[in-house]
């Protein structure tokens, strides 16, 4: 999550826009963990732990993995489901999810949402040959139009790059 949160930070900003950030860790390419940006957007990493995630109300939202982690907030791994379900129901009208094919409780996250929220658009990334952004090895995601939109074997920055071409940036280094 926090490669992720600090690689969306980073291309938006390679982009040429001035995001704000909130990372979990201690990001190599920004000079701090947050910053305050002029641009509208706001990268957040989140974290299920507490259960707090489930009060933002994200525009673009994206769920790695979802599995039995903080068991001491959560009763089971169905619990931690319907609290990213809960999640997802939050995000902003007409907005996106962006899940893993490759982890069938966020795939199942992504389809539960869906199922409730018509108008959130969801997108699914992986190696799985069902994801609508495929990753092969020593390649970037590519979509179902077969147009690459990242070169990069490591499944971070794909992320973070296809979370930037969500929000309609055009990425092409």
């Amino acid at each position: 999550k926090t490669t992720t949160t600090a690689l969306t930070a980073h291309v938006l900003r390679a982009c040429g826009r001035d995001p704000s950030w909130i990372v979990g860790g201690a990001p190599k390419d920004l000079e701090a963990n947050s910053r305050l940006g002029t641009g509208p957007e706001l990268v957040l990493e989140a974290c299920e732990y507490d259960r707090s995630f489930r009060h933002y109300q994200p525009a673009v939202t994206v769920v790695l993995n979802v599995e039995e982690d903080h068991l001491d907030c959560y009763a089971d791994l169905a619990a931690i489901v319907d609290a990213f379900v809960e999640f997802g129901r939050g995000i902003r009208d007409n907005g996106s999810l962006v899940v893993s094919a490759d982890w069938p409780k966020a795939l199942e996250v992504g389809q539960r949402v869906k199922a409730a929220r018509e108008d959130v658009t969801l997108y699914t990334f992986g190696v799985d040959n069902d994801a609508r952004f495929h990753q092969k090895v020593g390649e970037g995601f590519l979509p179902a139009s077969g147009k690459k939109i990242f070169f990069e074997t490591r499944f971070t920055v794909s992320d973070a790059t296809q979370i930037d071409w969500v929000v309609g940036l055009q990425v092409t280094d």
